[in-house]
């Protein structure tokens, strides 16, 4: 269930620190390093894009059309992105209350 972690193949694929040569270089992408809006948005857009699919899984089971491993999988998936998504925004609920309390 840990390994089935949607929105984390973009940071797989990042350089590592591991990975840099010995030689005291340092290795840049042509990439653009993306900002933490942007990672933020994906990772919203894949959560989105898993719920709906855990939606599309459970209709096609009620007509039928999908096996039932299939469908508890693609909910379970649905849920554990749900329940992440619900963290993430508690986190940032609680930071802005902290922020709110602090003394001018």
């Amino acid at each position: 269930m840990i390994d089935s972690i949607s929105g984390t193949a973009g940071v797989a694929s990042q350089p590592s620190v591991a990975a840099a040569p010995m030689t005291g270089s340092v290795e840049t992408s042509a990439s653009p390093v993306e900002d933490f809006g942007q990672i933020l948005g994906r990772m919203t857009t894949d959560a989105i894009d898993v719920v709906k699919t855990g939606e599309a899984a459970a209709i096609q089971g009620l007509k039928a059309e999908m096996s039932p491993l299939a469908v508890v999988n693609s909910v379970m998936a649905a849920q554990q992105s749900l329940h992440a998504v619900l963290a993430i925004r508690d986190k940032a609920v609680a930071a802005y209350q902290e922020i709110a309390r602090m003394t001018i």
